[in-house]
């Protein structure tokens, strides 16, 4: 595993409580993937609130998702 640098960059990652990011989270969090010395701010936030802020430039990386119900 790499050795995280105090000068290495931050990426602000958004993401929502929903369990396929819940599962990227965790796997980050908990040192279970080698992250080659990127470090990263999570934002946890609701979905519109994180497709808003996406959308603004606000985060460096998160999806933007459709909230409309799918039928």
């Amino acid at each position: 595993m790499s050795a995280v640098s105090a000068t290495s960059p931050v990426f602000t990652l958004g993401h929502s409580p929903d369990p396929d990011d819940a599962f990227m989270f965790y796997a980050m969090a908990e040192n279970k993937i080698d992250l080659r010395g990127y470090r990263f701010e999570h934002r946890l936030e609701d979905i519109q609130t994180l497709n808003e802020r996406a959308l603004r430039g606000d985060l460096r990386i998160s999806a933007i998702r459709s909230t409309r119900m799918r039928t």
